[in-house]
């Protein structure tokens, strides 16, 4: 049994027209917004200057995006971001101890690894396997990883 899976999750529902609810909202307060400033500006010249930033702020925030996200939702953000209180506080943890190594320790770490033949064979042994071309090198690997398989 198939089921089909939803696509398209966040598209927003187109609910009047071509505008979402969010977007007819933005442009319903920009409107009134310039209503209200109608009744109070008398003088028709000033009115429309006033009136091209408001809706003109409208319609950025109903249709703008940036960044894939809407006009809207990063002025929220924004909002939130600049009024959220935050606070960083360090506190240094008690309970880890210092660790404290000497140059003896270091010495018998260095003496109880291999010795300088053995490291010196190690590195021409990679050295040779790099210098190989591609098909020596894959049957020195497939030797080396028989047992793997």
């Amino acid at each position: 049994m198939q089921f089909s899976v939803p696509q398209f999750v966040d598209v927003e529902d187109k609910i009047i027209g071509p505008l979402t609810l969010k977007q007819f909202l933005v442009l319903l307060v920009g409107g009134v917004i310039i209503f209200v400033l109608k009744g109070i500006i008398t003088n028709f010249f000033l009115l429309i200057l006033a009136s091209i930033p408001v809706g003109g702020i409208a319609v950025v925030i109903a249709f703008g995006k940036v960044n894939g996200r809407s006009f809207g939702e990063l002025i929220f953000s924004a909002s939130s971001y600049v009024s959220d209180p935050r606070s960083f506080v360090f506190k240094k943890d008690s309970k880890i101890n210092e660790i404290k190594v000497t140059k003896e320790d270091v010495k018998k770490t260095q003496n109880e690894g291999l010795s300088r033949g053995e490291k010196l064979s190690r590195l021409s042994k990679i050295t040779y396997i790099l210098d190989q071309d591609i098909k020596k090198e894959r049957e020195l690997i497939d030797e080396k990883f028989v047992n793997l398989k």
